[in-house]
């Protein structure tokens, strides 16, 4: 499973550029590039790849299910839908004012950039105060 509770898009890429990486350069210039098309295409690379392993995280999560024996086991869970389950685009407003505190508080624990939650508050906030809603 990955341990990676950082947003990618937040982190800073290694500096490419340094003589510690010149070995994985070389191998680019080699193949015609120039060093900073080399140190760009590392960087895209490493970014992508971020970028992947934080996708990752919600599909390698584990939940417990009750098996038709009445025994527990751990399952991925991608694999459980709920039954109980309502579509987005089904919610009615007063279940969304209820949820959208609940997922505040889960972007803290998962240690959401700090400027992005009280962003999204505020996002949420508007649309409830909104007189199209």
């Amino acid at each position: 499973m990955v341990n990676q509770l950082v947003d990618p898009n937040t982190l800073e890429a290694p500096n490419f550029a340094l003589e510690h990486y010149a070995g994985s350069r070389r191998t680019l210039v080699e193949a015609g590039l120039t060093e900073e098309q080399a140190v760009d295409v590392l960087t895209r690379t490493w970014h992508r790849t971020q970028l992947v392993a934080w996708t990752k995280i919600d599909d390698e999560a584990l939940t417990m299910r009750t098996n038709n024996n009445g025994t527990a086991s751990w399952v991925p869970a991608a694999s459980v839908r709920g039954a109980k389950a309502i579509p987005d685009g089904e919610l009615t407003w007063e279940q969304l004012s209820e949820a959208v505190p609940r997922f505040i508080v889960a972007m803290q624990q998962a240690k959401w950039a700090a400027d992005r939650v009280p962003m999204l508050a505020q996002f949420w906030g508007n649309l409830q105060m909104h007189p199209f809603h």
